[in-house]
């Protein structure tokens, strides 16, 4: 047989025949969306929703940028069944207003709906174990559900999504939990909070708050500390810009919030950590932290004598 009659006979054979690891192909969803996919696994039948090139803001993602309203991912294409959405998949496409997960995906990629300005209904299917850092970073998401299946959640995964007022754990979750109702996620173990939101309550047993936990809850509009949290990252607050009022419980051997400041210090180095809209500056405060007022909406401010470092942003 001849070598350009072989090569036509291959190239019309489907790739469900012959597909290997790491090959892909597109496919149109029920709304009639052409989607793109990779083979994950030819021995086991997986796919994943597949973006070629990440990290590059102009680089195609997984269907038309411009594509608009609902968007269905399949749970089966071509015989394989999709158990993954990978790495900026969907980035920015902003234009989307509602995604519905099939109950096969597992993983959810690094900010794979990031920059989803528009996208404000997200269901997390029953089967997915891993949520990626900054998954859902700036969509306009109001509720979150956990389910009991996931067992690892990034960092900031909700970032700067202004819109988040409802945050619940499957209580059945073995490793993060949304105790007392808090709005927040908790790893269940350190009693470290992961993601607040808007009306987050932070629970009294709570001992440390996470890399950029609140970041951009700009309806955040008070916050109390209690006694038992011992560590804030000090990105913890970025973008809360509508935090009006702060009060540390009187018992706290790390923070204090004296004189009624309206602010987080730190109270053995003198260190404001946090302020609010409202802060008034101690007398006694030498050092004011990273990011203190990062994205506040402070309108004056009087720094004391006794101020004698402002750290960065």
């Amino acid at each position: 047989m001849k070598k350009g009659l072989l090569f036509l006979l291959l190239a019309t054979i489907s790739i469900g025949a012959w597909a290997a690891d790491g090959d892909d192909f597109y496919a149109e969803t029920v709304e009639g969306i052409t989607m793109r996919f990779q083979v994950t696994s030819e021995a086991d039948g997986t796919a994943q929703v597949w973006r070629p090139s990440s990290n590059q803001w102009g680089a195609p993602v997984a269907v038309d940028k411009n594509t608009e309203g609902h968007i269905t991912i399949p749970s089966e294409v071509n015989g394989y069944t999709i158990t993954s959405i990978c790495e900026e998949a969907f980035y920015y496409c902003d234009k989307i207003t509602s995604v519905e997960i099939p109950n096969t995906v597992t993983y959810i990629g690094e900010r794979a709906f990031c920059g989803c300005k528009e996208l404000a209904d997200v269901n997390l299917p029953s089967s997915l174990i891993e949520i990626d850092d900054a998954s859902f970073y700036g969509t306009a998401v109001s509720k979150v559900v956990i389910p009991a299946s996931v067992t690892r959640i990034g960092s900031t995964p909700y970032g700067e999504c202004s819109n988040l007022a409802s945050i619940v754990v499957d209580p059945d979750n073995s490793i993060y939990d949304s105790r007392n109702n808090c709005n927040a996620i908790i790893k269940t173990s350190t009693d470290e909070l992961n993601t607040g939101c808007n009306n987050t309550i932070i629970p009294d047993d709570i001992k440390s708050i996470g890399w950029m936990s609140f970041k951009g809850c700009s309806g955040l509009k008070s916050l109390v500390i209690p006694a038992s949290l011992t560590s804030i990252s000090y990105t913890a607050f970025e973008l809360c810009e509508g935090i009006e009022t702060i009060e540390v419980d009187k018992d706290n051997p790390v923070y204090d919030s004296r004189n009624n400041c309206n602010a987080i210090i730190e109270t053995a180095s003198n260190t404001l950590v946090r302020g609010s809209n409202n802060t008034v500056i101690p007398d006694n405060i030498t050092t004011i932290g990273d990011d203190a007022f990062h994205g506040s909406n402070i309108e004056s401010i009087i720094v004391p004598e006794s101020v004698t470092k402002i750290n960065g942003h």
